[in-house]
């Protein structure tokens, strides 16, 4: 071999290994998402299906609703808070699929990922919007383990037919809470996605709880 000519690119070159795997089709997959989310936030407390696509597959504890969510309303220009026990695994598959941003601070997120409603942040820590602009606020996304169980809810508000009832298994009171106390700021306020098992359950800001 020639030492003066220089080396050919090795063909065995170790590159760092996806972190999962994302929409099997981008387009389609995302489509059927948002139908679902939109479907979720005009009636709020109704739980709506959530397919994610057979290829999403995103490193635990990211569930595959809420990755097929993030990667359908987040991209490289939404700052997305991570939860802290979602590690790096999940910070570059948001990175890798979508351009995401993460590791947002409270107040500058435009969405917020939490891995365990029972165990959700400070959530006065995140942005309720201005007057001048109410959409500058923060949706999260906060996983849950399912329906069915957990304290009874009665919603009232746009989208609900006089008054609906909802159980939610592994939502801390504190996301109730939050719910509650802003609503007289209204139209400020946070917006929640709750992920729970194969659905999604919108509770906008506008919802009224009873009792």
């Amino acid at each position: 071999m020639d030492a003066s000519q220089p080396a050919a690119p090795s063909t065995a070159v170790l590159r760092a290994p996806v972190p999962g795997a994302g929409f099997a089709d981008p387009v389609i997959d995302a489509q059927r998402v948002f139908r679902a989310v939109l479907g979720a936030m005009a009636e709020p407390g109704v739980p709506v299906p959530l397919d994610p696509g057979a290829g999403v597959d995103p490193p635990a504890p990211l569930g595959r609703g809420a990755a097929a969510v993030l990667l359908t309303l987040a991209d490289r220009d939404t700052p997305v808070w991570r939860d802290p026990a979602a590690g790096d695994d999940v910070r570059n598959y948001l990175r890798f699929h979508a351009g995401i941003p993460s590791d947002a601070a409270p107040a500058d997120a435009v969405f917020a990922f939490v891995a365990d409603g029972r165990q959700p942040p400070p959530l006065d820590r995140f942005a309720l919007g201005t007057a001048e602009q109410p959409d500058r606020s923060t949706t999260l996304i906060i996983q849950t383990d399912g329906l069915g169980h957990g304290p009874a809810r009665d919603l009232e508000g746009p989208g609900i037919q006089g008054r609906i009832g909802l159980r939610l298994d592994g939502l801390a009171d504190a996301v109730w809470q939050r719910l509650a106390a802003q609503r007289p700021a209204f139209p400020l306020g946070v917006d929640v996605l709750v992920v729970a098992g194969g659905s999604v359950i919108g509770l906008p800001r506008s919802i009224h709880l009873v009792g």
